[in-house]
């Protein structure tokens, strides 16, 4: 493969005319537009004529398939909670449950002020029962929410790595293929040290190809 002197050229062509940075190719695909106008209408029927007047408001949104190619890693998003606020509601009957059952094993009357020997024995297997739930739901939904956050947040700080990568990127148009320019090697040494510089890159698609480089053993850290 030919490399020019310059550290932005195309490693496999040589040549600079068609290099641009990936983010470029990126946003010059893509375009939003959006319109917006009054209507107006005329219908004739037996009853006469009818004249109807409105507004109408369009958008819309459209990307070439190289800049598709070229899109950078989405972001990551929270997952939902799922089944968390039916557990929420259990939680919360478990604690009525177990508050009633403690008013009752302290001898406390919830319709009136008669009092109850110590301990009720009759409702103590409800509170141990009840208060067990309590605990196991209570133990249940802070390891899912750890670990939720755990895996969003090692999401995120891969997806601030892969962007970093992404920017680096050039894309040749004449040899359809990326590459990351001399110097980036030292840069990106810490985030991915199997990036290999002015070596060009077929791919289709960048983030899902940006995915396997940290996705590898030697990029783990």
């Amino acid at each position: 493969m030919a490399i020019t002197g310059n550290q932005n050229g195309c490693p496999n062509c040589g040549r600079l005319d068609a290099v641009r940075k990936v983010s470029a190719v990126y946003d010059e695909g893509t375009s939003k537009s959006r319109y917006s106008g009054s209507t107006a209408g005329l219908s004739f029927g037996g009853g006469g004529t009818t004249t109807s007047i409105g507004a109408v408001s369009l958008s819309g949104f459209s990307q070439s398939q190289l800049s598709m190619r070229m899109a950078p890693p989405a972001a990551p998003r929270r997952t939902r909670w799922g089944c968390l606020p039916l557990l929420g509601c259990a939680l919360s009957v478990c604690g009525i449950v177990t508050a009633l059952a403690l008013f009752s094993a302290l001898g406390i009357s919830v319709t009136g002020n008669n009092r109850f020997p110590w301990p009720a024995a009759d409702n103590i297997p409800i509170f141990a029962i009840s208060l067990l739930l309590t605990a196991c739901l209570l133990v249940l939904l802070w390891r899912r929410g750890a670990t939720r956050k755990r895996e969003y947040d090692q999401a995120t700080k891969q997806h601030l790595q892969l962007i970093v990568m992404w920017q680096w990127l050039l894309y040749c148009g004449r040899c359809d293929g990326v590459f990351f320019p001399a110097g980036s090697a030292n840069s990106l040494r810490t985030l991915a040290p199997t990036v290999q510089e002015n070596v060009l890159f077929r791919v289709g698609s960048v983030k899902e190809w940006l995915g396997t480089l940290l996705s590898r053993p030697e990029a783990s850290h």
